[in-house]
């Protein structure tokens, strides 16, 4: 196996959601360069499994791994808007280092939901790698 394929793939599947995730209040965090690089990586991974033939195990990997920030982006983004549609707020993440726990504790704004959507965007980013196996 290759292993520095595995890698990178794991680095671009948990290392960009968590990015993304963590930093998506952030300016340069837009929703078009989340969803232009997302869907890049994700339309390269289409192709990669699509039209290789042979693919050795940790090409594989390394294609279904850098489809996964997508998926993540757009839970994300179908948690925002629920919340939205719940609370007239966006999702506050609960998340040690992220600016939306320091303001809820100040504010005591956090719902039960953002709890729930925040454990879930953690857990998929986590678990999906290790399903994509």
């Amino acid at each position: 196996m290759n292993t520095f394929l595995i890698i990178i793939g794991l680095l671009l599947s948990i290392g960009l959601s968590s990015l993304f995730l963590i930093e998506r209040k952030k300016g340069w965090c837009s929703n078009l360069i989340r969803f232009g690089i997302t869907g890049f990586l994700f339309i390269i991974g289409l192709i990669g499994i699509l039209m290789l033939e042979n693919l050795n195990k940790s090409e594989r990997l390394f294609f279904i791994w850098i489809q996964i920030p997508l998926i993540n982006t757009l839970v994300d983004r179908t948690f925002r808007f629920l919340s939205l549609k719940l609370h007239k707020r966006d999702l506050l993440l609960y998340i040690r280092g992220s600016s939306d726990l320091d303001f809820a504790f100040k504010n005591s704004d956090f719902k039960t939901s953002d709890y729930i959507f925040s454990t879930v965007l953690i857990i998929l980013i986590f678990i999906l790698p290790i399903i994509g196996l």
